[in-house]
């Protein structure tokens, strides 16, 4: 099940990247499983901050947390270095892009879970 949720993931991002009005193009998507009971993520409250959900927060009888990392290409990152404070237009259009894109992934992965029972 792994597998197929990470090849969900990559694909996703992959056909996300070809919309007509995505300029973003990202990397491979890189997804890792944890036990949603495991002492490091018990404590993220503590380690990230204390408004920092926990999986059981969200889902009283989580078992598995997936979590994702999807990175910019090398050559958007060095659109990025600038001079200042600022970011450059294609790295600030990338992080909205991105975050859009998160949503509906999230989206997604839910949907294709609750169709395989899960």
């Amino acid at each position: 099940m792994k597998e197929k949720i990470t090849a969900k993931i990559r694909d996703f991002v992959m056909d996300y990247q070809q919309k007509i009005d995505i300029s973003t193009k990202w990397g491979e998507p890189l997804v890792g499983f944890a036990d949603a009971k495991h002492p490091y993520i018990l404590k993220l409250k503590e380690l990230i901050t204390a408004t920092h959900g926990l999986p059981t927060e969200v889902l009283p009888d989580a078992s598995i947390v997936i979590a994702y990392f999807v990175p910019f290409t090398e050559e958007l990152a060095n659109t990025n270095k600038v001079t200042g404070d600022i970011s450059s237009p294609e790295w600030a259009l990338a992080y909205e892009e991105t975050n859009a894109m998160f949503n509906k992934l999230n989206e997604y992965i839910i949907k294709s879970l609750r169709k395989n029972g899960i």
